[in-house]
């Protein structure tokens, strides 16, 4: 406890002074270590406060401090409150959640280009609660992965996604391949390889059928551990696409480390290229280029605009998937629309048409609730 007269710059000196000392090594026998230290701060001022609300607002900083890396300090802001109160609440009705009944998985179609051919889809999950409506993934995924939520919900998409996969594909006699994501969490699960060898065998699913996505950023942990997962993934024949790829992660190196399938080109790349616009449009073909000498296919997420896919497409992008050719729905739904459209045009033996083209309406699911605009 500091007591007097303190501006904030005084206290965040007091803050690094403190980190320095601590990150000192301490010799003991010989033999260096180093430590390191988190500080959350709380500042009674003219609105003062008692001493038990101080440590509890100093408990939330230092929370968060830990959560961004260590060697830190972070003074508390009452913001702060509000968020951690909602975590908490999220945190227990994802405890309390019936995941069989709680969640649903939409489909988002994938498609060949040029051909506009219907490949597969990306399986996305779909939280709808009583109290807040729809909760977007990227808010309930990080607390259900710190809650170690993540391992129930994961195993449930798996199970949900390879099902799907082999009952649309032995009932229309098709090779669509449903994709779904898997955290970082749950690769750190020793039997996660045993559970999806069991599900491709329950559900009768050939693995050409199934498509794992795992983020850039997954590649960076332990060498060994990734190459042994991904070692895996090639011996049961199931493809693996690296997701968000050009999102700020060291990627280079990891195309020749490892055995994947495809890179999904990032929305916010895509979102940015135009006719004109050198920069971006020489990074995206920067990225199918190594895709492509590396025996790998390139995903463009996000395609939204026609002008968007005329430039992949003349960049060689191999597939996309996005609102242009169809948002996420329901299984039904895609099986309906999508499905459906691929299964007419087959008969019919013309050429195949995106679902705009083929007077198809794709419209969007309902959204609510106090979190925030779903995302994909």
């Amino acid at each position: 406890m500091i007591n007097g007269r303190y501006t904030k710059e005084n206290v965040e000196e007091f803050c690094r002074r403190i980190t320095d000392l601590c990150s000192r090594p301490i010799v003991i026998e010989e033999t260096p270590f180093s430590i390191t230290v988190s500080i959350g701060v709380s500042i009674a001022g003219a609105e003062s406060c008692d001493a038990r609300t101080l440590m509890q607002n100093a408990d939330l900083a230092v929370d968060r401090t830990q959560s961004q890396g260590y060697n830190g300090y972070l003074i508390f802001d009452p913001v702060m409150n509000e968020d951690f109160r909602k975590s908490l609440e999220l945190e227990y009705l994802l405890k309390n959640a019936d995941v069989k009944k709680d969640f649903e998985l939409f489909y988002q179609p994938q498609y060949a280009i040029p051909q506009k051919k219907l490949i597969g889809a990306e399986a996305l999950i779909r939280w709808n609660t009583p109290e807040h409506g729809y909760i977007p993934p990227n808010i309930f995924i990080p607390i259900a992965e710190q809650g170690d939520c993540i391992h129930q919900i994961g195993r449930w998409v798996m199970r949900e996604a390879i099902s799907q996969a082999a009952a649309w594909n032995r009932e229309y006699a098709l090779s669509l391949k449903i994709g779904f994501n898997v955290s970082p969490k749950q690769l750190e699960d020793s039997g996660f390889i045993d559970l999806l060898r069991d599900l491709v065998s329950e559900t009768g699913a050939s693995p050409e059928w199934i498509d794992v996505e795992i983020t850039e950023s997954t590649m960076l942990s332990d060498e060994d551990r990734i190459r042994d997962i991904f070692a895996a993934f090639e011996k049961l024949r199931i493809s693996v696409s690296i997701d968000d790829f050009g999102t700020g992660y060291s990627a280079l190196g990891c195309l020749g480390k490892y055995s994947f399938d495809r890179i999904k080109i990032d929305k916010s790349l895509v979102d940015e290229i135009s006719e004109g616009d050198g920069k971006h449009m020489n990074v995206i073909q920067a990225a199918i280029n190594m895709a492509h000498a590396t025996g790998m296919q390139a995903i463009a997420e996000g395609v939204e605009r026609q002008e968007q896919l005329d430039i992949l497409t003349e960049l060689g992008c191999d597939q996309i998937q996005g609102y242009l050719f169809g948002r996420p729905v329901p299984a039904d739904i895609f099986e309906q629309k999508y499905i459906g459209a691929l299964l007419s045009e087959k008969r019919a033996g013309k050429g195949l048409k995106t679902p705009k083209e083929a007077g198809v309406s794709v419209e969007r699911m309902p959204v609510s609730g106090v979190f925030g605009k779903r995302h994909e």
